[in-house]
């Protein structure tokens, strides 16, 4: 996790860039504080201080939110299923070279016949 900031004119960092390796993760922005206490809140400031940081935190649990919906389900799997399957020995097959014919021969070997009675041959 890397943190890179550039200082604004007056060299107050008001920016935080996070990266993880080459991924840009978010940035983090300063925040104001407030009074926890409502009695002692300065009218204009905490308030507004207050609804930033509710709004960030909301922006913040709803992107954790939609993020978890993405990850997959979890399966448990029979440990007999496992230990079978890990005992199975793959089998290879080579893949037959596809031979790529030309728009000529393609053109000059064309059948509607062939093609319509291909189409529903699987069906």
């Amino acid at each position: 996790m890397h943190a890179y900031y550039l200082p604004n004119a007056d060299g107050v960092i008001d920016e935080v860039f996070v990266y993880q390796g080459d991924v840009f993760i978010g940035t983090c922005q300063r925040i104001n504080q407030y009074n926890e206490a409502k009695a002692e809140w300065v009218s204009g400031q905490d308030d507004v201080a207050y609804k930033e940081q509710a709004a960030y935190v909301g922006r913040f649990d709803a992107k954790v939110k939609e993020g978890k919906q993405n990850l997959a389900k979890l399966t448990l799997i029979n440990p007999e299923v496992v230990n079978e399957a890990a005992q199975q020995t793959a089998t290879v097959v080579e893949e037959q070279e596809k031979q790529e014919e030309s728009l000529e021969d393609l053109l000059n070997n064309y059948s509607a016949d062939e093609y319509a009675r291909k189409s529903t041959e699987d069906l």
